[in-house]
């Protein structure tokens, strides 16, 4: 009878573990520190100004039913609450913490506000100074072999792929049918942009963390492939797709 009770206790134990959730406050304490939060909340405004820029330089007016269906996309509230979802299903509370923890050391507090200067208007216009700049100034091997690291720690290309791709499919559906490109010229399409993707992951990288030190991003690729970075990694790109789906669906 014992050894039954036992044996129950510690299938509900494990059962139990195996559904733990994250505490939402836990959740909240990571988009917030890691500037996770602020990224998805300026999503609707960046793209916005994006296709703004773009129709200015070719003398046109931009679309606004093209940008009233994005901002519906990237609506600042339900994104966030579509990440903090998926965040809380997928994470644990010891991971969590684990990884809260990292984003109070120097070296991740130095890159976080890197990604937060980046958010700034004024960004792209410092950003085509700093790429013309590269040709009297360029980086030394050093510098290359550790922007290159970081962002094959991040998995960069392969996220950025993953949602430009996700972007294309939905748009590409939702334009008239005479416009819409076939599987085929679809794939043909995203594989000559894969190479220049890479080169513009390259160069924007060099620029976001320009003032940040090689010690501090070899630190932060160092955690970024590590068990605890490997889930971040994860359970982030796995919050980005459903974000974009639910941001689909509100869109239709």
């Amino acid at each position: 009878m014992k050894k039954g009770l036992l044996s129950f206790a510690l299938l509900f134990s494990l059962h139990s573990t195996l559904m733990a959730k994250a505490d939402p406050q836990l959740v909240k304490d990571y988009l917030d520190i890691s500037g996770t939060a602020q990224t998805i909340e300026s999503l609707s405004a960046q793209i916005t100004m994006g296709i703004e820029q773009t129709s200015a330089i070719y003398g046109k007016r931009a679309d606004q039913k093209r940008i009233a269906k994005l901002q519906k996309i990237f609506a600042p509230q339900a994104s966030l609450e579509s990440v903090q979802k998926v965040m809380i299903k997928k994470f644990d509370n010891s991971t969590l913490k684990k990884i809260i923890n990292f984003y109070h050391t120097d070296s991740a507090e130095e890159i976080t506000q890197a990604n937060l200067d980046a958010l700034s208007p004024d960004a792209q216009t410092q950003m085509l100074h700093y790429i013309a700049d590269l040709r009297e100034n360029p980086p030394s091997k050093a510098r290359v072999k550790v922007i290159n690291d970081f962002i094959d720690a991040l998995d960069m290309d392969e996220v950025m792929n993953d949602l430009f791709f996700e972007m294309f499919d939905y748009l590409n559906t939702q334009a008239p049918k005479p416009k819409r490109l076939s599987l085929k010229k679809r794939d043909r399409f995203m594989r000559l942009l894969e190479r220049s993707f890479e080169q513009q992951m390259f160069l924007n990288t060099l620029f976001v963390y320009r003032d940040v030190s090689n010690a501090d991003l070899k630190k932060v690729t160092e955690y970024f492939r590590s068990k605890v970075g490997e889930k971040e990694k994860r359970v982030v790109r796995e919050a980005m797709r459903t974000m974009l789906k639910e941001g689909f669906k509100r869109a239709l």
